[in-house]
């Protein structure tokens, strides 16, 4: 008997290209992929074409690899961290909104019960900010970020009532 593990239709439109990550796959076991039209009235003659390949998270993919950040005194960015999505997979703490399929993580020591976070997202991207507080796998969400509901841009949060040295975490 087969399990189910994955059901994708994010295009529910004829056409497009349908996506999947497929993470926590045991090493030597076979998996099979099935592949059927939506609609039952289509013609039997459909095409596709298919690609799998193996992923590399990225090394801050998880809570327990979250990057070190610092924050700057002076008011200004002294520096920046660029960061990447790309074949993240979902965390397992919870989300404040969206779809957590690909978030990476990063963290800081609060020197300040009070900062401002940016993030400058791509044209493509449709960022999302949580920051949360305690230990992974035992985390609070603090506050939740997407001001901007559109791909790109810039997402900004004033954070307060953080406790000085303290470490707070960063999903993206």
């Amino acid at each position: 008997a087969l399990t189910s593990l994955f059901c994708v239709d994010n295009n529910p439109f004829a056409g497009g290209t349908e996506y999947i990550h497929l993470n926590n796959l045991t090493i030597g076991n076979t998996y099979y992929i099935r592949v059927f039209d939506y609609f039952s009235s289509n013609a039997a003659t459909t095409t596709f074409s298919l690609c799998l390949y193996n992923t590399n998270p990225p090394a801050n993919d998880d809570c327990a690899n979250a990057i070190a950040i610092s924050s700057s005194t002076t008011g200004i960015c002294t520096s920046t961290v660029v960061g990447d999505t790309y074949e993240a997979t979902q965390s397992a703490e919870p989300a404040c909104t969206g779809i957590n399929d690909d978030d990476v993580w990063y963290k800081f020591v609060a020197s300040s019960s009070t900062c401002s976070l940016t993030l400058n997202a791509s044209a493509s991207f449709n960022a999302v900010i949580e920051v949360l507080s305690g230990s992974c796998g035992a985390l609070t969400s603090l506050f939740c970020v997407n001001n901007n509901p559109f791909v790109g841009g810039i997402e900004t949060t004033h954070l307060t009532g953080l406790t000085i040295g303290n470490t707070y975490y960063i999903r993206v």
